[in-house]
């Protein structure tokens, strides 16, 4: 079955007579700037020679061929496109410019590394004609810490093929479904926690998105607590010339107030908890002030604090970022 292609010229591509491409990575690069914009595509031009120009992913690239070299097409950098070795076997060999660069844009993402999760969320809608989305709705993994705990959850190993160092769209599908599968398994209820609970959840996680914003004023770090102390954070910072780290500590409670304590502690899990005994209520708003007025009081008595970019070791993805210093 020919499928009305003709891979004549194809397959005499592949007999050892093709040339070493002379046309330079840079060449291709300052060719296209002039007449590609970045807001359709998934790469910025300052980084066009590190990331994938159809997937957005940060990987080695290859110079791929806009018109294949068994169809004519030219060693110029008009007919040169930065493809992973992925996006570069899926490429289009067709005798139309045109279509490459529809090709290419067809893939947009808002993100770097997320097109092909993006469609793996479409595969998985396929193949159980239900949104992945919903899916996590469904069980209330709707929080930082739901998604943060579902995606740490022990599952099967995948792998790749032989010769392809990354996972395919199907692979990375189930490895979506192995964690719901696990999810199941270890939340018999279906249900992350109830509803009630989930509300105090997007409280804290508020709260400590507040806080982290605060701390950015006053060089400060936020510690989060996850094993002894669930719901606390350290905000903390060393003073040089006291020689020692100072900070306040607060914890929520099961009925959604808070409890503060001083420390010189930075991880809030080493804190016991009959150390809260300071009650500072619930309202945000009152919560902030607290915390702004117990750091200027550090400060007018310890003056300075360590000069140095603070650290935000805490569940929300944002500022785990914003440590690696991604903006």
């Amino acid at each position: 079955m020919g499928y009305g292609l003709n891979f004549e010229n194809e397959r005499n591509g592949f007999m050892g007579n093709r040339k070493p491409i002379k046309t330079k990575v840079k060449d291709i690069i300052d060719y296209w700037i002039q007449y590609i914009d970045e807001c359709d595509s998934n790469f910025d031009w300052s980084e066009a020679d590190k990331v994938c120009w159809r997937c957005g992913y940060e990987r080695k690239l290859y110079r791929c061929h806009i018109i294949p070299d068994s169809l004519g097409g030219k060693d110029e950098p008009s007919n040169f496109v930065l493809l992973c070795s992925q996006c570069h076997e899926e490429a289009p060999n067709v005798e139309d410019r045109q279509f490459m660069w529809d090709w290419i844009k067809s893939l947009h993402a808002p993100f770097y590394n997320t097109s092909f999760r993006i469609r793996a969320l479409e595969e998985y809608e396929k193949i159980y004609h239900k949104r992945f989305e919903e899916e996590l709705a469904d069980r209330n993994i709707i929080t930082d810490h739901a998604l943060y705990k579902f995606w740490n959850l022990k599952v099967g190993r995948t792998s790749y093929h032989f010769g392809h160092p990354y996972g395919n769209i199907s692979t990375i599908t189930g490895n979506y479904k192995m964690h719901l599968d696990a999810f199941d398994k270890k939340y018999p209820n279906g249900k992350y926690l109830d509803d009630l609970d989930i509300l105090l959840e997007k409280s804290f996680e508020s709260l400590t998105d507040s806080i982290c914003r605060l701390s950015t004023k006053y060089t400060y770090s936020v510690w989060e607590g996850a094993t002894r102390n669930p719901y606390s954070l350290c905000i903390s910072a060393f003073y040089p010339d006291a020689r020692r780290h100072y900070g306040i500590s607060i914890r929520m409670l099961r009925d959604g107030t808070y409890k503060m304590c001083f420390t010189r502690e930075t991880n809030p899990n080493n804190i016991p908890r009959k150390n809260y005994t300071i009650e500072i209520g619930s309202k945000p708003d009152e919560i902030l002030d607290r915390i702004e007025k117990e750091i200027q009081n550090f400060n007018a008595q310890y003056g300075k604090v360590y000069e140095r970019k603070p650290f935000y070791f805490v569940v929300s993805p944002y500022w785990r970022r914003k440590n690696e210093g991604v903006e």
